[in-house]
């Protein structure tokens, strides 16, 4: 669903898009991109063989040079690919290995972009030889939160290598029928800071039976030596003496800091 809007936007701002697609068919990814409503006509295929993709896409990628556009080749996934290296089809740990090599050989030589997506394992993780992140200039993972309750379900995008950029950039993107939403972003993971603070109510000084606070999540980045938010997050919690630690007559510490 991501690289089937990006490649329609790309298209749309003059780019020559191959989207490969070896794991659905032709009317599955044509049912995606209705149902995407995505209307700028990148260029589809449906071929396993690397060799054969990269066939296509240097005629495709001549054709753009001679329009003056950039080439972008994207494929789905790299573990569906086959460089016919064994005449029976056989298909090991290394095949993923020399296909990329080839693909990144092709960007190499001709300029072009591609945008490989690789398969992850039952823990989430990425699935293949370690040696696949070097071979690649960026490295970008998408997730799903299970955790946070006010995130849960949504996808997390981050970039967790970056030859050519920043590196620790974090997307929260929520999925329905038309596609990906951003919902919240951090700028940099690895250096954000986690301040959640909680605040009583007007007029409330410490706990009851019950009583209702707001509970606000701030993530806090160091920018030239001053703290800077980049996502807030705000949310209403009505809290018992049960689970107030400091006993049921102590006021709600106003602020409580983690992380």
């Amino acid at each position: 669903t991501l690289m089937l809007t990006l490649a329609d936007s790309m298209t749309k701002k003059g780019a020559t898009v191959l989207f490969n697609t070896a794991e659905e068919s032709l009317f599955q990814t044509a049912m995606t991109a209705k149902r995407l409503k995505l209307r700028n006509g990148f260029r589809a295929g449906n071929s396993a063989s690397v060799n054969e993709i990269l066939e296509n896409a240097r005629k495709m990628q001549k054709e753009a040079k001679k329009n003056n556009a950039q080439f972008v080749l994207i494929v789905d996934s790299l573990q569906c690919l086959d460089d016919d290296k064994y005449s029976s089809g056989k298909i090991t740990s290394g095949t993923a290995i020399r296909c990329l090599q080839e693909i990144t050989d092709f960007c190499k030589d001709t300029g072009s972009i591609g945008i490989i997506i690789n398969q992850v394992n039952k823990s989430g993780k990425m699935a293949g030889s370690n040696k696949l992140k070097h071979m690649v200039d960026s490295h970008v993972h998408l997730g799903i939160e299970e955790k946070d309750e006010d995130f849960r379900g949504c996808r997390i995008l981050e970039t967790q290598k970056n030859r050519f950029g920043g590196c620790g950039h974090m997307f929260y993107l929520s999925l329905n029928a038309r596609g990906f939403r951003q919902v919240a972003k951090i700028e940099n993971s690895k250096g954000a800071r986690r301040i959640d603070t909680v605040a009583l109510p007007m007029g409330v000084s410490s706990y009851g039976p019950s009583a209702t606070v707001k509970r606000t999540i701030l993530y806090l980045r160091f920018e030239r030596s001053n703290l800077k938010a980049v996502v807030g997050i705000c949310r209403n919690k009505t809290l018992s003496p049960k689970t107030n630690r400091h006993g049921p007559e102590d006021p709600i510490p106003s602020r409580v800091w983690s992380g």
